[in-house]
């Protein structure tokens, strides 16, 4: 995103924490005022600092971007997909904070440290909240409550409090980039909820660091609210940071037949099932598929139902790094079939980049299992031939 805004411009003034400058909004309005060529970055920690120091001075002279936790489609980018799809236990666990992802092994110390800074210090100062135990409370219940719908009157029961406090407290969190809202999808069909909602944090590793949780995932009862947590934030960062404008929900009735994501852009709906397992299966209610019969639905696993063998592959990944394995040993002659597109690859080693530079079809990205017909050329059993497969996380949008 700022690439996009600024590429080709050179900066000539940044400011980190621009809203501890006082009267910093006049301050750039004079500048920029004076100076028509200057190009300033000015960083604010959320967004009701930007309201309350630079909104106003700067109307007509600024152009805003929310800079969420670091997403997978940017991880990607930056190392590869494989890699990524290794690190997948690691960002369901800790996230995607910066600080975290540059330093491997302290991430439990690192997210104390931004939980206590961030989310308390620096949140109860701007607001002048003068109860930090309070959001303390609700933020742990929030935590407990990923991939539930919340009531802001338990809430508030649970945290001690009036129900007007829990929503001036829910609106800090929201402006602060911690959690967002999704509401509940209705067009009037009988028995849909229509006033709920739902609480997401942007990021894993802050919702585990507020119930002090960083237990690996088969020891933990919560993975599959983690999955659900991590689908749904990765979904809209990747929304926002792709200016793509779609409204979010989730979709339940009372008789507690649910759908997890509803995503409409205008009058197209595609609804989405989020299922930590690599085999789910799941039939979509009857009463959704009947009442919005052009919506599309997929189940968001963690791996595809069939394999898809290599010589069959016609989509084009772009810098997809595909590894093949002989059960723990070091891979051997590996020949590959033709694929289409790309010329056949015959060649001895463990790591093959197959597909550079090709198009993308998908609005995001995905992840495909591959069977890999190799060879093994290991001289006490000439000619053995066995199939190597390595499965890997499917996330297709």
């Amino acid at each position: 995103m700022i690439k996009r805004i600024v590429s080709n411009k050179i900066i000539d003034l940044a400011i980190d924490e621009a809203q501890r400058i006082k009267d910093i909004g006049l301050i750039l309005k004079i500048i920029i005022d004076n100076f028509k060529v200057v190009n300033v970055i000015a960083t604010v920690s959320s967004s009701f600092e930007l309201a309350n120091e630079l909104s106003e001075p700067l109307t007509g002279r600024k152009y805003i971007i929310n800079l969420y936790p670091i997403s997978f489609e940017e991880m990607v980018k930056e190392n590869n997909l494989i890699e990524e799809i290794g690190n997948l236990e690691r960002r369901l666990i800790f996230g995607c904070y910066p600080e975290i992802i540059t330093n491997p092994g302290k991430e439990q110390e690192l997210l104390r440290l931004i939980s206590d800074s961030y989310l308390y210090k620096d949140i109860l100062s701007v607001e002048k909240i003068r109860k930090p135990v309070l959001i303390s409370k609700i933020l742990k219940a929030l935590a407990l409550q990923i991939g539930n719908e919340v009531n802001n009157n338990e809430i508030a029961q649970i945290a001690g409090c009036d129900r007007s406090t829990v929503e001036k407290y829910l609106d800090i969190l929201e402006k602060a980039f911690i959690i967002f809202q999704i509401s509940a999808y209705s067009k009037n069909v009988r028995n849909e909820i229509k006033k709920n909602k739902k609480i997401y944090f942007f990021d894993n590793g802050i919702r585990n660091a507020v119930i002090n949780n960083f237990s690996d995932l088969e020891s933990r009862m919560d993975k599959g609210h983690l999955w659900e947590n991590y689908i749904i934030s990765e979904r809209y960062k990747y929304l926002k940071n792709n200016s793509k404008e779609r409204n979010l929900y989730f979709w339940r009735i009372t008789q507690h037949q649910e759908i997890d994501l509803i995503e409409e852009d205008g009058t197209k709906i595609t609804a989405y099932e989020i299922k930590y397992s690599k085999n789910s299966k799941y039939k979509f209610p009857k009463t959704f598929t009947t009442n919005y019969p052009g919506a599309e639905w997929q189940i968001m696993g963690t791996g595809l139902p069939a394999y898809i063998p290599v010589h069959d592959l016609t989509i084009h990944l772009p810098t997809l790094k595909l590894y093949a394995w002989t059960h723990g040993r070091s891979a051997y002659n590996i020949s590959l079939p033709q694929v289409t597109g790309i010329n056949q690859i015959s060649e001895t080693a463990s790591e093959y980049n197959l597909f550079q530079n090709y198009p993308n079809p998908f609005n995001q990205f995905s992840i495909i299992q591959f069977v890999i017909p190799a060879v093994d050329s290991r001289p006490d059993k000439p000619g053995y031939k066995e199939t190597h497969l390595r499965e890997t996380l499917c996330l297709k949008w």
